[in-house]
């Protein structure tokens, strides 16, 4: 399977960086090679991710911190569209799939 970063993921995986980072920049690195190793993993299993109820989209926690990668697969292609703290408000998957053209 193929793995691509949305424009979107790419910006939350800075964005997380640049946060973490201004307090711990190993902590930060931790975190960045945890996403990209579970992108990875998901890459060889797409499905094992959580499916989210009437969408096609799916998630998967970065145990042990508190993010979730949410992606889709279209074909033979795993697309990593966000990556956002568990915490946050999801509003952002009701945005045309557009949005996440990578």
């Amino acid at each position: 399977m193929r793995l691509i970063f949305s424009p979107q993921a790419r910006a939350d995986m800075q964005g997380i960086y640049g946060y973490i980072a201004r307090d711990n920049e190993n902590a930060a690195e931790n975190l960045r090679a945890r996403i990209e190793s579970l992108a990875e993993k998901l890459r060889d299993q797409p499905y094992m991710g959580q499916k989210l109820p009437g969408s096609t989209r799916r998630r998967f926690p970065v145990a042990p911190y508190p993010y979730l990668i949410y992606y889709d697969v279209v074909g033979n292609t795993v697309r990593i569209l966000r990556i956002r703290h568990a915490a946050r408000y999801r509003a952002a998957f009701q945005e045309p799939a557009r949005a996440f053209a990578g």
